[in-house]
């Protein structure tokens, strides 16, 4: 177990935090002290740290996310265009596994698009109507 911090120390946690664009881990670093113990100091002290420069960031990863999400979903589907493709000509010249194994495929890529799809709009996946109708099934009211 550390020892218990001294008071100058405290205060060399709370001039590092009040430093303009001060952040608890880059407080912690420059300190040597924990960052457990500079979160507990600082809010001893009521002071908080200034967090729009990570609501930014994560904002960003957010959008850098949905959008390599959405090129994702393009690359499935067009697979799946090519998978289908694939499992009409294999049908076509008699080969019945290799025509399974594109649609196979194909249902996978699919599943894999829609899934991309959902996630970015927000859908349950039906889940809500399922509830509806087992629900109106049982007897049971809508909230």
């Amino acid at each position: 177990m550390a020892a218990p911090l001294t008071p100058e120390q405290r205060e060399t946690v709370l001039a590092a935090a009040r430093e303009p664009g001060a952040t608890r881990n880059g407080v912690a670093r420059t300190t040597g002290v924990s960052r457990a113990s500079v979160t507990r100091i600082c809010q001893s002290a009521g002071l908080t740290f200034d967090r729009t420069t990570t609501e930014a960031a994560v904002e960003a990863r957010t959008t850098d996310l949905r959008a390599a999400r959405t090129t994702e979903a393009q690359h499935a589907i067009t697979a799946a265009g090519e998978m289908l493709q694939g499992a009409r000509q294999a049908y076509m010249d008699g080969e019945a596994r290799d025509a399974r194994d594109y649609a196979t495929a194909y249902g996978k890529f699919i599943a894999a698009h829609i899934a991309l799809q959902r996630h970015d709009a927000g859908d349950s996946g039906g889940l809500a109507d399922v509830d509806r109708w087992l629900l109106l099934m049982t007897g049971g009211s809508q909230p």
